[in-house]
């Protein structure tokens, strides 16, 4: 299987189409299918783009075929486990204040981006009932002018006790 074989298996994880994959990794429009067609194998600068791009890539994997299709993340643990042992104490609690500090930054604009999210869902909602509202309202008003005396005022008294 050639690599460019194994870019497909990888689009196809992912869910996307080429043409996705294409945009994210700067390639021209059709370069999955023209490579493949072609039986073509991937350029040093293409497979380098694409590992740039794709950070969830295993290298091994996508110039041998050999181990998993995707990182895995418990390698990098390791490494900074295995850094973070090294540490002294008070480095440790630094990296540790410093490790909290970045999360909470996250969290909290996270939590800003969320909000601002429902709050124009809100706007949105309500922005189309209020229009729904005005359609049902003109459309009862053209019934109710379309009705003549006693009809008129018990349509009128009907309409209003419903309110």
């Amino acid at each position: 299987m050639k690599a460019i074989e194994r870019i497909v298996e990888y689009i196809d994880y992912k869910g996307i189409n080429n043409r996705q994959f294409e945009i994210k990794n700067s390639l021209s429009n059709g370069y999955i299918a023209t490579q493949l067609k072609r039986k073509a194998d991937l350029g040093e600068s293409i497979i380098n783009r694409i590992l740039e791009n794709c950070l969830d890539i295993n290298p091994i994997w996508l110039l041998t075929g050999k181990g998993g299709m995707i990182k895995k993340e418990g390698a990098e643990v390791e490494e900074k486990n295995t850094e973070f042992k090294r540490l002294s104490i008070e480095d440790k609690l630094t990296a540790l204040h410093q490790e909290n500090k970045d999360l909470k930054d996250t969290l909290l604009r996270e939590n800003r981006q969320f909000r601002k999210y429902i709050d124009d869902q809100v706007l949105e909602s309500l922005a189309a009932t209020h229009l729904l509202l005005e359609v049902i309202l003109l459309k009862m008003g053209e019934n109710i002018g379309k009705l003549k005396g006693e009809n008129k005022k018990k349509a009128i008294e009907k309409l209003l006790q419903k309110l």
